[in-house]
């Protein structure tokens, strides 16, 4: 099964992109995410732990790991995304973040199908609904492929 860090060239907490100046570094334990630094790998960790060394090389979902990539743009990157892996982002970024309740369901979806609104990226969703950036970026990309 190949890393997802393979096919996601950006790093999990703040979505900059390898480049040939910024090499990124894998997760030491799971090798399925990316990081830019030692600081975004740190402050990245709460969010990641739970998927990290438990999941290691095991397919809890097939749906999540079906083979297929789909490209997707992450914080300014098109990258490359299971399906499945993305789908399970989604809905625990809305879950986590109460995006399914009430008031908060409702002015997401006068945000995302306002008139004023023609795009939106993940820094500025981020900032508007008060979530991490890396959040902002897979509920956008599945909203825009789901």
């Amino acid at each position: 099964m190949d890393s997802l860090a393979q096919h996601l060239p950006v790093c999990a907490k703040c979505l900059k992109a390898g480049t040939a100046e910024l090499k990124l570094k894998v997760c030491g334990s799971c090798k399925k995410v990316n990081y830019c630094s030692a600081q975004c790998q740190k402050s990245h960790w709460k969010t990641h732990k739970p998927t990290c060394k438990g999941n290691i090389g095991v397919v809890k979902n097939p749906e999540e790991d079906s083979g297929v990539f789909m490209k997707v743009n992450l914080g300014g990157q098109e990258v490359a995304v299971e399906p499945g892996k993305l789908k399970k982002m989604f809905e625990d970024i809305v879950k986590k973040h109460g995006f399914d309740k009430g008031s908060r369901a409702d002015e997401i979806a006068d945000f995302l199908t306002g008139d004023e609104v023609q795009t939106v990226t993940p820094p500025e969703f981020a900032t508007r609904f008060k979530i991490p950036v890396e959040d902002a970026g897979a509920f956008l990309a599945w909203i825009n492929i789901g």
